[in-house]
């Protein structure tokens, strides 16, 4: 069942791929930023506030759902998934300590990139997720 969050980052989704059909390569940064700017809202809470949002973690679960599900499609432009590639990580990575199943599907979206991307920006874009994770997961040690 899709939820709300999950529909809008399916919409955030189809929008982006419609905008690089229409306005090229050229404009891909563009094309993904509602996306990631999308993404981002939902990851802005602190370590602390993850009790509070457990009534809306089925629905993220949902959200990376459609995430993977796009990524992974044979009809998905490559170019789209190229631009996520260097976003996607540092954003899906806050969602896997919410519950298991937020956990495996950001591998499986994190694992699904590397195969499909370009291994010198992968591994500049998982050098920079290693670090930021760090950070935020010192805050939650505090908070707890």
């Amino acid at each position: 069942m899709a939820t709300g969050i999950s529909l809008r980052v399916r919409e955030a989704l189809d929008a982006c791929s419609s905008s690089i059909e229409c306005e090229g390569i050229v404009q891909s940064d563009k094309a993904v930023a509602p996306v990631i700017g999308l993404l981002h809202s939902l990851t802005e809470s602190s370590p602390s506030d993850l009790v509070e949002r457990l009534p809306e973690i089925e629905s993220l679960e949902a959200a990376l759902d459609e995430i993977f599900m796009f990524l992974a499609s044979p009809d998905s432009n490559q170019v789209i998934v190229d631009a996520l590639s260097l976003e996607l990580p540092k954003l899906v990575t806050k969602f896997a300590l919410l519950s298991d199943r937020c956990r495996e599907t950001a591998g499986r979206i994190i694992e699904h990139l590397i195969s499909v991307s370009s291994p010198r920006e992968m591994l500049l874009v998982l050098c920079e997720v290693t670090v930021l994770n760090l950070s935020w997961l010192i805050m939650l040690c505090y908070v707890i």
